[in-house]
């Protein structure tokens, strides 16, 4: 039971890192770190969903506010990379 516990700590946590360090040659840093942001949203997806765990009201708001600033950000660094490759 220990080994199997071990495994599922260590797999998931060296495949979230591998994939991290992967995405970043051709996505910008910025915007990984903006959408790992959306990991606790998505958590509250899959446990209603999987789990059929409604979210309370205090958490969907929580939810409306990190979409809301993920949005803003996002597309706040697209105009950023677009105006810096018109500089080039």
């Amino acid at each position: 039971a220990w080994i199997a516990l071990g495994l599922m700590a260590i797999g998931p946590q060296l495949m979230g890192h591998i994939g991290l360090n992967y995405s970043l040659k051709s996505i910008p840093a910025a915007t990984v770190t903006m959408l790992l942001l959306f990991e606790p949203v998505g958590a509250g997806l899959i446990s209603w969903i999987a789990l059929s765990e409604s979210p309370s009201k205090a958490e969907i708001f929580g939810a409306l506010i990190i979409l809301s600033g993920l949005a803003l950000g996002l597309r706040r660094t697209k105009k950023t990379r677009k105006n810096d490759s018109m500089e080039d």
